[in-house]
């Protein structure tokens, strides 16, 4: 009894847990919310760093994720070459990082900015000093080169880079646990596979927990939460004893009950200060960054019913993480080292065997010169335990031959680049020699203050304002225009359009807008997808509800969707074929997830299966035109409507959960504000509302391609919703008395368009007038020519499209592609988007954007007090920072901010997509969707906001949201403000105000 008091007392209280917690917490900040496959949101992957300065996330970034932040130099100076970065924005770029200096060489004043244009376009010529040899005796001028040698001999700067054998221990003492874990070190120093190791034991256990129904045999036990749950499990667990850990029953079965202890006990016999815990606890957090983003999204979502069923949390994870980290990383340093496998034994090493582990990593990493090989045993390194005093003494004797072998090919790596600047900056290498030690020390000093990995702010700075710069000319014919408008010395056309159309503010939604509208009097509108209506939304048959708004937002209403009064007989039929398909779906399941009758299957109905692997490999139109002809006697097309109206007292209510359908105060507003900030001057007799979606086959990411502003799920839930508000009796009557007129011939139409195939759908056409039939036929007509243009147009950006001639289907090969299980890219999606423009349509009217540009309705003299602005900029305009910010991320680095390549991924547990059997969830966009071959599709840079609206308007909203204030701040995207006074460019920047562009 008193064993068991004395234990309990070394445990800590409930504060320190609690404490611990909030740790856990802080740590989690970087790690950005993931979230499940079949929602899936573009998300910023940086967005716990926005709270810092853009260059400053994106290092901090650097050293947690590993990631590059910026897009290859290389493919910079392909955009300059090209002129897609002109010379002018790249000479003001350099002009916020150059110094008011200049050398002499040769006779010629060279400037620092002059310098630095030479290097970004031409590059720095620096070598690794491992290939300095053999590039010193390719050159062709090797007497020149040799006379360079010979002048920085004495270099200042030479010796200011001199390497020393200890700096490899200093270092790594100083970035122990706070740049790498110990597992990272033990790998990067030791050669073991540690942090292999204990990744592929956490993805084991956590993407078995995790599962959403994908796996026919699901973890057992998993009520009982992660921690727990694994710490029963992994008694039975075999890898542990197999990785060599001693005792590893006894040590699971002695691990403390809460993981909070957990973490505490190991975290103190690794011996890392608590000082370090939180940058320690992101370190571990950030090597699965896309599991554990998504943890800390399904750890906070308090009515998920996959967590309230098996909960799990971030500290839950890193207790299971850091407990494997302390096994193994003590198992390896005593087998390499002979040293326990703690933090300060670690640091005691490195500190008192410096200049032989200096030796030892030398020979790992860069490899030894050749005259330190030869005069040493080389299978001193292949010892374990590593005979560190054996290394110590033969560093001793060997550190000066190093030193200056290692000094004498930083001379000739100096010497390569200084040959390679004078040819671009056209002075002579004698007569660099010739001017001294001092502008040559200064030469070699410019280079090291701005190496190449410092370029790429610059070359972002200068690629968006090449961009903006370019992009405002081309609005001048539209803005006289306008000025003519406004003034009233040019009258609009007052005349009542043939249709009206609102589409999301989608950038794929401005090609069809732009072919629609050169057809025939057709206006067209731009609104976020779910049309201002955040709702939950229960399809008839459907397992689960949708939210159908930005992840932002929490709905609070449930719309459902039910059969018209007049199919109650086709109701049962449809319920019916419905029971039976979910029935056959799940034998079939049941039968290939079985240990037996899978070798059955093969021998009795494998042949079936060669149909269909064989016809959407082959012909993929005519098979999927086959299949709907045999399951169409089992359709049962059924008429249904959405239910709009609020209900009193239903079963949903009684649950507790949202209210039922909206009152017609809540219906009114919604309709008034798509009214009031589209600015509709006239009302024609058919307005169709148009969502959207996407559609294709063997595509884990196709959420991606739906409507970010519905969460990833089809707009045609909230099309339909506002249809039926706006076509109320009822609201239209509150709305003529606020002086917002619909003229009672006006019919509001709900539909969708398939951005892959170019189709419009339409819904309730049972609620169509019959005075509208006509109209109706017209539009259809008009929009599936759109389509027709739209996918032609769209076509031609693909590239494993064939260069088509003469006439051809392109709607045809647009539905083929949406067909195709092998299709990697059914279309580009968002990708190569630039701008968010909210403003009257006539600003962009007739203007090829090239899909590139998300464009909002918004007419700034109808919205005087900045309301309707306030929400455009506070709620679609950050869903476009999230999809900017993630396209532009996914761009510079592919591997660690994007999914990689679509050809390696598999489907995991209904959640998300890893390579292989074991790896991280991919968090960003496949390499397909940003890339045409090797080079970048998207052009990775921050979004411009292009607003329609006065300055001051822009900065009072602003001025009242601080999320505003740290994106804009920030520079996380670029605000731009169409004056109305002037009708002139500005752009808002952080210290300076509004600058104006000039157009």
């Amino acid at each position: 009894m008193a064993l068991v008091e004395e234990k309990n007392t070394d445990k800590p209280m409930d504060p320190q847990r609690e404490e611990l917690q909030s740790l856990v917490k802080k740590a989690s900040g970087p790690i950005s919310h993931y979230w499940p496959m079949k929602t899936f949101i573009h998300h910023n992957p940086l967005h716990g760093l926005e709270g810092l300065h853009f260059e400053e996330a994106i290092k901090e970034a650097e050293k947690i994720f590993r990631g590059d932040g910026y897009l290859q130099n290389k493919e910079n100076r392909i955009y300059y070459k090209k002129g897609r970065i002109t010379e002018e924005a790249l000479n003001n770029a350099l002009n916020e990082v150059s110094k008011d200096a200049s050398i002499s060489l040769g006779g010629k004043n060279v400037s620092h900015h002059e310098f630095l244009k030479t290097i970004f376009i031409n590059g720095t010529g620096k070598v690794a000093k491992d290939a300095s040899a053999a590039v010193f005796k390719s050159q062709s001028n090797q007497s020149e080169l040799q006379s360079l040698i010979d002048a920085l001999q004495n270099s200042q700067k030479i010796n200011e880079n001199k390497e020393s054998l200890k700096d490899y221990a200093n270092r790594e003492r100083d970035e122990l646990a706070t740049k790498y874990t110990l597992a990272e070190w033990c790998e990067q120093s030791l050669g073991t596979k540690v942090r292999f190791q204990i990744n592929n034991e956490v993805i084991k256990w956590v993407s078995g927990f995790l599962d959403e129904g994908h796996a026919h045999w699901s973890m057992p036990m998993r009520e009982k939460s992660f921690y727990s749950n694994w710490k029963e499990l992994a008694l039975e667990d075999t890898s542990g004893s197999l990785s060599g850990i001693p005792d590893w029953r006894n040590k699971i079965k002695s691990l403390p009950d809460l993981p909070e202890d957990t973490i505490s006990q190991c975290m103190s016999e690794l011996s890392i200060p608590k000082d370090l815990w939180v940058g320690y606890f992101s370190l571990h957090l950030s090597q699965l960054a896309g599991w554990t983003g998504f943890l800390k999204w399904r750890s906070e979502q308090v009515k998920y019913e996959w967590q309230n069923a098996f909960p799990i949390d971030l500290t839950q994870y890193l207790a299971v993480r850091v407990f494997y980290e302390k096994e193994m990383i003590d198992l390896a340093c005593r087998t390499k080292l002979d040293i326990p496998g703690t933090y300060n034994s670690i640091k005691d090493f490195l500190e008192k065997n410096s200049d032989g582990y200096g030796l030892y990593k030398d020979s790992q990493t860069r490899g030894l010169p050749e005259e330190i090989e030869d005069s040493m045993d080389l299978s001193i390194f292949d010892q374990d335990p590593l005979p560190i005093n054996d290394l110590n003494q033969t560093a001793f004797s060997l550190v000066s031959k190093w030193e200056q072998v290692r000094n004498q090919q930083e001379i000739v790596v100096q010497a390569l680049a200084v040959m390679h600047l004078a040819k671009y900056l056209n002075v002579t290498v004698q007569d660099i020699v010739k001017g001294g030690l001092t502008p040559l020390n200064t030469l070699i000093g410019w280079a090291e203050e701005f190496p190449e990995s410092m370029h790429g702010p610059v070359w972002l700075k200068a690629l968006e304002s090449s961009f903006i710069n370019g992009f405002v000319k081309r609005f001048s014919p539209n803005i006289e225009n306008l000025k003519k408008i406004d003034s009233g010395e040019e009258k609009p056309l007052a005349s009542r359009p043939f249709s009206q159309t609102l589409f999301c503010i989608d950038v794929r939604s401005e090609n069809f807008r732009r072919k629609l509208e050169e057809i025939d009097d057709h206006e067209t509108f731009g609104y976020a997808g779910f049309f201002g209506i955040p709702l939950c939304y229960q399809g008839f048959s459907d397992d689960y509800q949708t939210d159908q708004c930005p992840v932002l937002l929490i709905p609070n209403n449930l719309i459902i969707e039910k059969p018209r009064d007049d199919h109650a007989q086709t109701t049962q039929h449809f319920l019916e074929r419905k029971k039976y398909g979910r029935d056959a779906h799940t034998l079939l399941h049941d039968l290939k997830e079985n240990v037996i009758t899978p070798y059955i299957m093969v021998e009795a109905i494998g042949w079936f299966f060669g149909f269909r692997l064989f016809g959407q490999t082959l012909h993929p139109k005519l098979f999927n035109k086959g299949l709907t002809w045999l399951k169409k006697p089992f359709k049962v097309p059924l008429g249904t409507s959405v239910i709009v109206d609020k209900k009193e007292n239903t079963d949903v209510e009684k649950e507790g959960t949202i209210q039922t359908g909206f009152n017609l105060d809540e219906q009114t507003r919604f309709v008034e504000n798509a009214i009031r900030i589209l600015g509709f001057t006239t009302f024609s007799r058919l307005i169709l509302l148009c969502g959207h979606a996407s559609t294709s086959d063997n595509n884990p990411f196709e959420s991606a391609l739906d409507c970010g502003a519905c969460g990833g799920n089809h707009g045609s839930a909230n099309a339909r919703a506002l249809a039926v508000m706006a076509n109320n009796p009822e609201v239209r009557k509150i709305l003529a008395e606020k002086g917002l007129e619909i003229p009672a011939d006006t019919h509001f139409l709900p539909a969708q368009h398939d951005t892959t195939t170019d189709e419009i759908a339409f819904f309730d056409l049972e609620n169509l007038p019959a005075t509208h039939q006509q109209d109706l036929s017209k539009l259809q007509r008009d929009l599936t020519e759109a389509g027709e243009m739209n996918s032609r147009e769209r076509l031609t950006r693909m590239p494993d499209e064939p260069e088509f001639t003469g006439n051809f289907n392109a709607l045809n090969r647009a539905k083929i592609r949406s067909m195709d299980w092998s299709q990697v890219r059914p279309e580009w999606g968002l990708s190569g988007h630039t701008a968010f423009i909210a403003g009257r349509r006539k600003l962009t009217q007739g203007m090829d954007l090239e899909g590139r540009t998300f464009l909002h309705s918004y007419d700034s003299s109808k919205d005087p007090e900045g309301n309707a602005l306030e929400v455009i900029m506070t709620a679609p305009m950050i869903v476009g920072q999230w999809i900017n910010m993630e396209h532009y991320f996914s761009t510079v680095d592919v591997n660690v901010y994007g999914a990689g390549s679509k050809a390696y991924h598999n489907v995991v547990g209904n959640v998300g997509v890893m390579f292989g059997t074991q790896s991280d969830l991919s968090i960003g966009l496949p390499f397909q969707t940003v890339m045409d071959g090797e080079k970048p599709y998207h052009e990775p840079m921050r979004l411009f906001v292009i607003i329609e609206a006065p300055r001051k308007m822009i900065d009072a909203i602003i001025s009242k949201h601080e999320m505003l204030q740290e994106l804009i701040g920030n520079q996380w995207l670029h605000i731009v403000s169409l004056d109305r006074e002037d009708m002139e460019f500005y752009q808002r920047q952080p210290t300076s105000g509004w600058n104006h562009i000039t157009r």
